[in-house]
């Protein structure tokens, strides 16, 4: 072989199974000329350089079961009744969050919501949003409220967004990053309201 690279690939696909495998094969001198294609911000050698992220097997089999479950959340077990039914949930859920979070009050207070406020079929129900002004809040410190309390999962960090967190405007730390609250169909308006309920406790 006097190739300096060779990339190898296999495929086999049986109706929804897929099952690919590959493989990049190099003379060891060459190692170091690989570019990495992780994150910038972290540090990687060897075959690191090609992995972005470590392969969840236990999703990646649970996805087997995805359009299964899909199909059975309306009774017409139809993809597109499926993702309507969805989509309106959680229209309703982000309105409500949004809402709370860019009332007069809120805005007053510090609290800025990172992306677009307004609730729409096409908007994602995941919100972000951080705490400025003249009391600003650490955004670690919030969601250790939500932490020790139970029963509610936000996070905060830059969630891979390194260099977007920079460029927003204003920008924000990366190092501190933003809150994110993820909501998806499963998660109800009750669940919503103790978010609400929380954080206004927290945003007094």
């Amino acid at each position: 072989m006097n190739s300096e690279y060779t990339v190898l690939e296999s495929q086999r696909h049986l109706q929804w199974r897929s099952r690919n495998r590959s493989a990049v094969v190099h003379a060891p001198a060459l190692a170091t000329s690989i570019s990495s294609i992780v994150h910038h911000f972290l540090r990687a050698s060897g075959a690191y350089k090609l992995q972005p992220g470590g392969p969840g097997y236990e999703t990646v089999y649970g996805t087997t079961a995805v359009i299964p479950y899909l199909l059975s959340l309306t009774p017409a077990a139809d993809l597109d009744a499926t993702f309507a039914a969805i989509a309106a949930h959680e229209t309703k859920l982000v309105t409500r969050l949004l809402g709370f979070l860019t009332e007069p009050k809120q805005s007053e207070r510090g609290v800025r919501v990172v992306g677009i406020e307004e609730p729409s079929n096409t908007r994602l129900p995941t919100v972000s949003f951080v705490v400025v002004g003249e009391r600003p809040m650490r955004t670690k410190e919030i969601v250790k409220v939500f932490d020790e309390r139970g029963g509610v999962g936000i996070r905060w960090g830059h969630f891979y967004a390194y260099t977007l967190s920079q460029q927003l405007a204003p920008p924000v730390d990366p190092e501190e990053g933003v809150v994110r609250v993820s909501l998806v169909h499963y998660n109800t308006m009750e669940e919503v309201e103790k978010i609400i309920s929380i954080l206004e406790e927290i945003l007094v």
